[in-house]
């Protein structure tokens, strides 16, 4: 399935990714916070697709890891391609939990931006970046700090994870009308 469109329109997702927990880490001079913040995002967001596509039908442990989750879905079906930015994601966050990082870098925000340009190129530096809430921030993509394009880029992979059922249900919508109308 790697050739899927991730132009979906107006989209309502099963799952809520929490705005104002993506905003705290945004605003937030802690790295550590912000890359938990984002793991948890993209965590909940997998669960709920679990959940989702397998009717509740998956083994949820009470213990699960995301690397695991993110398995799950890839043998589901999932584009690679949007897993990719989770699974490096969730490797920071290891990194951070395990050699005692504490500041996202260029290179972490760089290797999520890749990752995610690799199947949504809307996300350039022209892309508008807005947050309201407690803080106010208003500007483009290439006005953040690393730290700051890294929450973006977090925040849209883990609203993309929410949407894999969609994209998926596009995907094979389209092969098979392709596929029912050859002679």
């Amino acid at each position: 399935m790697e050739d899927f469109d991730i132009n979906l329109g107006p989209t309502v997702l099963s799952h809520e990714v929490s705005n104002e927990r993506l905003a705290d880490a945004f605003f937030s001079e802690d790295g550590i916070g912000a890359i938990v913040r984002c793991h948890y995002e993209i965590e909940r967001a997998t669960i709920s697709v679990l959940d989702s596509m397998t009717d509740g039908r998956w083994k949820k442990k009470s213990k699960s890891y995301l690397s695991e989750n993110l398995y799950l879905l890839k043998v589901l079906g999932a584009p690679d391609k949007v897993l990719i930015p989770a699974r490096t994601i969730n490797s920071h966050r290891n990194d951070f939990a395990h050699e005692g990082l504490e500041t996202i870098s260029e290179q972490q925000a760089l290797d999520v931006t890749h990752a995610i340009r690799a199947f949504y190129p809307k996300l350039d530096n022209n892309f508008r970046v807005e947050f309201d809430g407690k803080r106010v921030f208003s500007g483009n993509f290439a006005d953040c700090t690393p730290h700051q394009r890294y929450v973006v880029c977090a925040a849209a992979e883990a609203f993309f994870i929410a949407a894999i059922p969609m994209i998926m249900a596009e995907y094979f919508r389209k092969t098979s009308s392709q596929t029912s109308s050859r002679p």
